[in-house]
């Protein structure tokens, strides 16, 4: 399980069942990879929040974060996009986002912790991991896009035509309230590290990792 999946340490002292997927999945944990399918919704970056109950059916919905408070799963998948895992330990109500560049503008976290707030989470009691996603060693864009980013988030974001957009998206959760204190970030690139499909990198090619978030109680 280790070769197929990441953990977050916070996610895991709380007894949140939850991963990063790497390009090992199916070899390593097979008898998960039909659930995950199951768990994902059609991503089109947008800021859509959909939510995950009896009867919805996320693969015949587009929406790029998903939520539920029942005892599933929800999941995103990403090949250099940033995953986002929410969780809110009291109430068991969790999310999964998927925020590519167009997401992270649209502040798709945003809308998730929001969505949670609304359900009845408090932004205190969430936490949040942001798993592998090509960093700013390696994902240029243009200079257009990237004075955007600056703009939006901050020069923190941005080193010369390279942008962080891991770094964004913490910056919008500290944004919708949720403590600094309370966010991991894994400090990984998926273009860098052979351990993850690239879109940038593998192109057409590339495969998906999934990344997962089991909702309900854990107590």
């Amino acid at each position: 399980m280790s070769a197929a999946f990441l953990r977050a340490f916070r996610l895991e002292g709380e007894g949140i069942v939850h991963g990063f997927g790497t390009r090992h999945l199916e070899e390593a944990a097979p008898e998960l990879l039909e659930e995950l399918k199951e768990g994902c919704a059609r991503q089109v970056h947008g800021d859509r929040v959909l939510w995950v109950k009896d009867g919805v059916r996320p693969g015949a919905e587009e929406a790029d974060a998903l939520a539920t408070d029942e005892a599933r799963l929800v999941a995103v998948r990403t090949a250099d996009c940033v995953p986002v895992l929410l969780a809110d330990p009291r109430t068991g109500r969790v999310a999964a986002v998927h925020a590519g560049w167009r997401g992270t503008i649209a502040r798709v976290v945003e809308r998730a912790v929001e969505s949670l707030v609304r359900a009845g989470s408090r932004q205190e009691d969430l936490l949040a991991a942001i798993g592998p996603a090509i960093r700013a060693c390696c994902y240029e864009v243009s200079p257009k896009l990237a004075a955007r980013f600056e703009a939006a988030f901050g020069p923190g974001v941005r080193q010369g035509q390279n942008l962080d957009l891991a770094i964004a998206n913490r910056i919008s959760l500290v944004r919708a309230g949720v403590s600094a204190a309370r966010i991991e970030v894994l400090d990984l690139c998926t273009f860098c590290d052979p351990r993850f499909h690239s879109f940038r990198r593998e192109g057409e090619r590339a495969g998906r990792q999934y990344s997962f978030v089991r909702g309900g109680s854990v107590s």
